[in-house]
């Protein structure tokens, strides 16, 4: 993840190297979340009940794909689209692996926790990975692909090593083949999204916005940056609340529930960003003040929304690929909806607004998700069956 971590602030600043605008900055990016819907809408057929060690494997393939093709793109600038491709598939498999993990490994009272962990532990490495990458871009614009190359092949041994010497201890879930007509996941999403949609819809919207920071305000950070130094703490302040406090969210959820949670700090995170419209780009303080303070919330409602997520997996048994694939879908589609979005509203009537933009639709959001979701939300097991 150090290795995505680092690439994560780069590859805006080279498609923009590449392209030259912005706007198409947004759709090449957005291609990454194309190919991770695919995947996640095939995700039962191609990898049926496959454990967590199957999607670790992949996650490690597509990374290093993702990376070799990223530095070929200086030579061959279309090889960009293959990159973004595989991009968007590693994320995936991460994360098909982190849910398959948690559930084989980890008793279901301490998903809360075990989020917060891995939410803190991705926060010190995305707080790392952007003051890294700005370092290596100013001493050779390829040089943070070189080493991230380098941090892969590392991962790789030490994973094939464990593999290796572990192998029989290791949990392995029997395959179970599936057969799958057209548009069955497709139905099997629809059922299950009837009983999620408010929570599925917050979890979009969060994304879409993660996305503008690691689009617009990365290439904000930059450009504002070389006239005003302290323009480049925009990324690492927007990461580095969830290292401090994302175990705060499991005392908070503990009180009043996870949806709760999720759904009151996403509506007090909105005021922080609706705030960004407030200042110019020469007045960064407040600016970078709202940054953290919309950081500090995202960190204690993202533990909170996966946890509940993880929840549902458990509860839906053989189901559970199913929904980790909608779940990341929403992802997917946030990781395209969102760069084209900031990068359009960004061109129109600039960036500081963008933010402003995503604020009140998380506002929206999050008070129709406190209307309409239910107390306790019943998984559909019954309409699961008739799908077959």
């Amino acid at each position: 993840m150090l290795s995505d971590a680092i690439l994560s602030y780069a590859v805006p600043v080279y498609v923009d190297s590449l392209f030259g605008n912005e706007f198409i900055v947004g759709l090449i990016i957005a291609l990454s979340s194309v190919a991770g819907f695919l995947f996640d809408f095939l995700s039962k057929k191609l990898m049926g009940h496959k454990d967590y060690k199957s999607f670790i494997s992949l996650t490690l393939i597509f990374a290093l794909v993702f990376s070799i093709s990223l530095r070929l793109a200086f030579e061959f600038r279309y090889l960009i689209l293959l990159s973004m491709a595989a991009w968007g598939i590693y994320y995936e498999t991460l994360a098909f692996a982190n849910y398959k993990f948690l559930k084989a490994r980890v008793a279901s009272n301490m998903y809360t926790t075990s989020w917060s962990i891995i939410t803190a532990l991705k926060s010190l490495l995305y707080t790392l990975g952007p003051l890294l990458s700005g370092y290596l871009i100013v001493q050779n614009l390829k040089l943070p692909i070189y080493f991230s190359l380098g941090v892969l092949a590392v991962l790789a041994l030490i994973f094939a090593f464990l593999y290796a010497n572990k192998k029989s201890h290791l949990h392995i879930q029997s395959e179970v083949k599936t057969s799958m007509t057209k548009y069955h996941e497709l139905k099997i999403w629809l059922v299950i999204l009837k009983r999620l949609y408010p929570i599925w819809l917050l979890n979009l919207t969060l994304v879409i916005i993660d996305a503008c920071f690691w689009t617009t305000g990365v290439i904000f950070s930059e450009r504002v940056g070389v006239g005003t130094p302290i323009a480049r703490l925009f990324i690492p302040l927007y990461v580095v609340p969830a290292l401090l406090l994302s175990p705060v969210s499991a005392v908070i959820t503990s009180r009043i529930g996870k949806k709760t949670t999720a759904i009151a700090v996403s509506a007090i995170g909105s005021l922080f960003l609706i705030s960004f419209g407030l200042f110019h780009q020469t007045n960064m303080v407040p600016i970078l003040i709202f940054v953290f303070l919309y950081a500090v919330c995202i960190s204690i409602v993202f533990p909170a929304i996966y946890s509940a997520f993880e929840d549902y997996v458990l509860r839906l048994g053989s189901y559970d690929t199913d929904f980790i694939g909608l779940e990341q879908a929403s992802s997917s589609i946030g990781y395209v909806i969102g760069p084209i979005l900031a990068g359009f509203i960004s061109f129109k009537f600039g960036q500081l607004n963008t933010f402003m933009a995503m604020g009140l639709l998380l506002a929206c959001v999050a008070i129709a998700a406190g209307v309409l979701a239910p107390k306790k939300i019943k998984m559909p097991h019954a309409e699961l069956l008739k799908v077959g």
